[in-house]
């Protein structure tokens, strides 16, 4: 037997001796080893994770290996030793935080070949310097877990006190049958708070069903508003939800049915919520709602806040929809650099979470590494404003009367549609039009029915 064939026979004698749990990866993040104390510890048969990968990225979040808060951090990755505190499903099942410390396995002074892995408590002081993307990705983790019995297993992810403030609006929405509605700005997720009221409610097992009022002209809506609801004969399926997406622009004898409906409706098991870009109070004031059918649909009313005024927890919901992202592709990256976070803290997001999702998933194409970095980002986002138009084209002939007529229409339009938040009937009112005029006039001069795309649309 050779001096190097022993040596490494008592290493692995040692390794299975000690009661700190070890493992090591490979540079494809597949497990090559660990030792006893590292099953005891997960529960997790060796036999079925040698060879394994623990990437985010390989498997959907429903069904993520218990392991896979191990997933080494980009530091690590990039040569660094980094400790974290991470969540681990021990052998009986609990999720309980655990000391990682991750140490890189070099060939050479810059190329990694793989990361060695040590579990200790959770008590353990650092011996290394902290992750700071591992540790966010822990607390997404555990805060999954702590939201989605609370919204029938959708994430919606927020960390501050008014993100605690509204899931518990949603348990009290889910707990009754009565209307409830949700103000919120473009892309700030009403529609994921609907689904969230809908699916922790007790016997949900009826569709969601959803009608866009806004997109729909007041004299094109009656037909499937009362479709959707009754077909003029039987309301739908018990335990069934209706969202009136944009409530306010229901017309007020619409209103008025709605409201003489609503016992037989709630008779039946059958919610309605309703969404609208602003206080429905306003709307109230501005006789565009019935008193009625106010006070009906504003029993509880849920709020969400912008993401402007939730910059503290952008790291997480970037986090959040980077690891979406890595999901949907297949391709891992592990987070986002400070200078990528700081330039995401600085641009004001008039499309909220929407407008950040379409961002991440942009900078997760455009990345080469395992991290995004500024530069990765949209130069919107960056501020750099002269990189994101093209310097003007030669100059154009003069327009006619009607085509300057036209373009004067148009700027009027447009403009009176961003004040008003696309809310049709505001924008009217602003223009002293009626709203059948304002869609008409918007299909003839091609107007978006929605906010314009920028180059965070792709």
């Amino acid at each position: 037997m050779s001096a190097r064939t022993a040596s490494l026979r008592r290493l692995g004698r040692l390794l299975a001796r000690t009661r700190l749990p070890i493992f090591v990866l490979d540079s494809a993040w597949r497990l090559l080893y660990a030792n006893p104390a590292f099953e005891t510890l997960t529960g997790c048969p060796l036999d079925e994770q040698i060879g394994q990968s623990w990437e985010a990225s390989s498997r959907d979040a429903e069904a993520m290996a218990p392991l896979a808060t191990l997933t080494p951090p980009a530091e690590a990755r990039q040569g660094s030793v980094v400790s974290s505190v991470g969540l681990i499903t021990e052998a009986d099942g609990e999720r309980r935080p655990v000391r990682l410390e991750f140490r890189p396995l070099m060939a050479g002074a810059e190329r990694v070949v793989g990361v060695l892995g040590l579990i200790y408590p959770a008590s353990e002081p650092a011996g290394a310097p902290e992750s700071r993307s591992h540790g966010l990705r822990v607390e997404l983790e555990r805060i999954r877990l702590a939201v989605r019995p609370q919204t029938g297993g959708l994430d919606l992810i927020g960390s501050g006190p008014a993100h605690q403030r509204l899931l518990s609006q949603i348990r009290t929405a889910a707990a009754t049958i009565s209307p409830a509605w949700i103000v919120a700005e473009p892309g700030a997720g009403a529609r994921t708070v609907a689904a969230a009221i809908h699916r922790a409610s007790a016997g949900s097992e009826g569709p969601l069903l959803t009608l866009d009022v806004a997109a729909l002209p007041p004299e094109e809506l009656e037909r499937p508003l009362w479709a959707v609801l009754t077909n003029d004969r039987e309301p739908v399926a018990a335990s069934s939800t209706l969202l009136l997406v944009g409530a306010s622009g229901l017309g007020r004898d619409l209103q008025a049915r709605l409201v003489a409906a609503l016992p037989r409706f709630l008779a039946a098991g059958i919610r309605i919520l309703a969404t609208s870009n602003a206080d429905p109070r306003l709307d109230l004031e501005a006789d565009q709602l019935r008193d009625d059918f106010y006070y009906a649909m504003t029993g509880l009313v849920l709020t969400l806040p912008p993401l402007r005024e939730r910059l503290a927890e952008l790291p997480l919901l970037a986090q959040h929809f980077l690891e979406r992202a890595n999901r949907s592709t297949g391709v891992c990256r592990l987070g986002l650099t400070p200078a990528a976070l700081e330039a995401l803290r600085s641009y004001d997001w008039p499309g909220n979470l929407a407008e950040l999702e379409r961002v991440i998933r942009w900078a997760h194409e455009r990345a080469q590494g395992d991290v995004i970095d500024a530069p990765d980002l949209p130069a919107t986002i960056r501020g750099e404003w002269a990189c994101a138009f093209p310097p003007p084209g030669p100059a154009t002939p003069e327009l006619g009367l009607d085509a300057t007529l036209e373009a004067i229409e148009r700027r009027l339009i447009e403009r009176a549609l961003q004040l008003a938040r696309f809310n049709k009937s505001r924008a009217a009112d602003r223009l002293g039009i009626s709203r059948p005029r304002l869609y008409r006039r918007m299909q003839e001069l091609g107007i978006a029915d929605q906010p314009e795309a920028t180059e965070t649309r792709r």
